[in-house]
């Protein structure tokens, strides 16, 4: 008897420790399955309350909760969505009815004609150059850098990319909201083994 409660102490912390791991391990699976779920734009609710419920009041999931039943485009949607925002930004305005005959005319030509600078150095403030560098940006996987020059569209233009922007704006958002996550998941877990998994 006196052998059994002089190793009840170390049993109970074994079991102790056993369980932490338990938990940390079951944590770094759900982090992972969520991120799986944000990278590949695919709906993450599930994946979201599972985290909040191994973790309650310790995550903050900012605006991803918006998202989380449709999911968030992923790059390579707003990289296709981007071509087609740009060509209904650019494409010649309607004319009005009371336009004169060589007004109408050269809207018709120019809807014919599309030139259209994709290169990085694109100069200048109109909507075709800022639309070239957000793209050359996009193609390079700046997805920050290519949010920036389209929020200085206005008008028209601007409203063709409403749309996108927001979407952008959940992407960019999502993933510093998964790396301020990852990095209080291996605060508390102390960057033990199951670091593998969250990275």
């Amino acid at each position: 008897l006196g052998r059994i409660e002089s190793t009840l102490p170390q049993l109970l912390e074994a079991i102790d420790e056993e369980t932490a791991d338990t938990r940390s391990a079951t944590l770094a699976i759900a982090f992972a399955n969520l991120r799986a779920a944000v990278e590949e734009g695919r709906p993450y609710a599930e994946e979201l309350a599972t985290l909040a419920k191994l973790s309650p009041g310790v995550m903050d999931f900012g605006g991803m909760l918006e998202y989380e039943d449709a999911g968030i485009p992923t790059a390579r949607d707003l990289t296709a969505s981007f071509a087609e925002a740009r060509e209904a930004a650019l494409s010649p305005q309607q004319p009005q009815e009371e336009s004169s005959l060589i007004d109408r005319l050269m809207a018709s030509a120019e809807s014919l004609v599309k030139v259209r600078r994709i290169d990085e150095a694109a100069e200048g403030n109109s909507s075709s150059a800022i639309l070239a560098r957000a793209g050359a940006q996009l193609e390079k996987g700046d997805l920050e850098a290519a949010v920036k020059e389209v929020e200085t569209l206005q008008g028209p233009p601007r409203e063709a990319f409403a749309k996108w922007l927001s979407a952008a704006k959940a992407r960019l958002d999502a993933e510093a909201t998964m790396q301020r996550l990852q990095n209080i998941l291996l605060v508390s877990l102390g960057g033990g083994g199951t670091g593998a998994i969250l990275e």
